[in-house]
């Protein structure tokens, strides 16, 4: 990702905003105006938030909780939900309290030449103990349930 020029003037939320665009666009110039690589950033993205909330909670919490907290059904209704960014922020406040807007709208409106690696790092420099530890916790805990 950090090879792609478009990077540097073409922001992630822009590419995910264009999509409809960028799928039907000629390939001249591809390169330069960043395709629709907001599927793989995205999940950098999530990875990231991920980590930052097990970081901040001890391990307390993750991305499972605010998925299931956020895309819960809403009193068994089926169908589309919509929500706004703002939605968004409150849900993961929710789940751990930081400063998410600006964890966010720093990682969708960057134009650096990095992609969002925040998250790996994590993985790779000291926090696994958290995410191996947490995922013991739930594994004993179903084998006790059952």
């Amino acid at each position: 990702m950090s090879h792609a020029p478009g990077r540097s003037w073409r922001p992630l939320q822009d590419t995910a905003d264009e999509a409809q665009v960028l799928y039907q666009s000629p390939r001249a110039w591809r390169n330069w105006r960043r395709g629709a690589d907001f599927y793989d950033e995205g999940s950098l993205v999530w990875l990231d938030v991920d980590s930052t909330i097990r970081e901040a909670s001890g391990g307390a919490r993750t991305l499972d909780d605010f998925a299931k907290a956020f895309y819960g059904s809403d009193g068994g209704r089926l169908g589309p939900i919509a929500y706004w960014y703002e939605d968004l922020i409150e849900a993961l406040n929710r789940t751990q309290k930081y400063d998410w807007r600006t964890f966010l709208d720093r990682r969708l409106q960057s134009t650096e030449a990095a992609p969002p690696l925040d998250g790996l790092r994590a993985l790779r420099f000291g926090n696994w103990s958290t995410w191996k530890s947490r995922a013991n916790t739930r594994r004993r805990t179903r084998w006790r349930a059952r």
